[in-house]
């Protein structure tokens, strides 16, 4: 019996990867948003105009090829009054 071991490849995945994956996207102006990638796990930052941008950030983020997660810690702001 041969044993074999399975060690887990470090994402070579970069900022830059993520924010060109957003330019070539149908919303290019939500690549500001992203800030670190840490092996494999992207992270979402600022204050986004609704929630709607917000959720499109983070599915366009897990679809980046290399990303295995995505923290979004994008702020929605609150609604001028009127």
């Amino acid at each position: 019996m041969i044993a074999t071991s399975m060690t887990r490849t470090p994402s070579v995945v970069s900022a830059a990867d993520v924010r060109a994956h957003f330019r070539r996207s149908s919303y290019p102006q939500l690549a500001n948003y992203v800030g670190a990638v840490d092996d494999g796990v992207v992270t979402l930052q600022g204050t986004a105009p609704s929630f709607y941008a917000k959720q499109v950030m983070q599915t366009i983020a897990a679809r980046c090829p290399g990303i295995a997660s995505v923290r979004n810690k994008v702020q929605v702001s609150k609604p001028a009054p009127r």
